[in-house]
């Protein structure tokens, strides 16, 4: 096949559609590891054995005559995963694929980077890996990290012992003996000179008594 030429395009294409009837058609399978199982055994057996199209040998000998040719793979493996911006709401988590991944509670309500491969997940902020979860292909599950979960109990028993000790200084603030912007207690109080009708001092001149005092 010629690079460029459009109309053998359709060569290429009859390939992907006789994967899809020969292989997938009808197939069971337990998980992803053993779909990739048996797609392997597939390809190593009846479709390396049929025909090569238009030629008078099979597909493996096709292929064992051109190996020789075939640039050499690099190095580094090819990344996989793709990329997917995730926005993180109130709740630590990162909803991909119908399913939730926890996040470290310092990081809700921020733009991230979720990279997913077939066995893997992968969350980022920026350039540094904050999350790393084995991939679900559930619905609706909660995919958590156990260190994320215990992170933020912490921090709610924290700020709830925080909490408290403002109510209790509010508290205290607010008592009636309380020294905080009143008279304190240790100050003695000066006796009052009103006494009850029908004592002696009943009938001392007003300019002699003396009000209440205001403690």
């Amino acid at each position: 096949m010629g690079v460029a030429r459009g109309n053998e395009k359709g060569r290429v294409e009859r390939a992907i559609r006789y994967i899809r009837d020969n292989f997938f058609a009808a197939r069971a399978f337990a998980d992803i590891d053993d779909l990739n199982a048996q797609a392997m055994t597939w390809r190593e057996g009846p479709a390396a054995d049929r025909p090569c199209p238009g030629e008078a040998l099979s597909v493996r000998e096709a292929f064992a005559l051109e190996a020789p040719r075939l640039a050499r793979l690099p190095d580094n493996p090819f990344p996989l995963s793709t990329p997917t911006a995730v926005a993180i709401g109130k709740t630590p988590y990162a909803r991909f694929d119908r399913n939730d991944y926890s996040v470290p509670h310092t990081h809700v309500r921020r733009q991230l980077t979720l990279f997913a491969d077939p066995q893997e997940i992968r969350i980022f902020d920026g350039a540094v890996l904050i999350a790393c979860h084995p991939r679900s292909y559930d619905a609706g599950a909660q995919i958590e990290d156990p260190a994320h979960i215990q992170a933020l109990r912490d921090h709610k028993r924290r700020a709830g012992k925080a909490s408290a000790t403002d109510r209790l200084v509010h508290a205290v603030r607010r008592a009636p003996n309380s020294s905080c912007g009143r008279r304190s207690t240790d100050t003695p109080c000066r006796p009052s000179s009103r006494v009850s009708a029908g004592s002696s001092s009943a009938t001392a001149p007003a300019s002699s008594r003396r009000p209440f005092s205001r403690c």
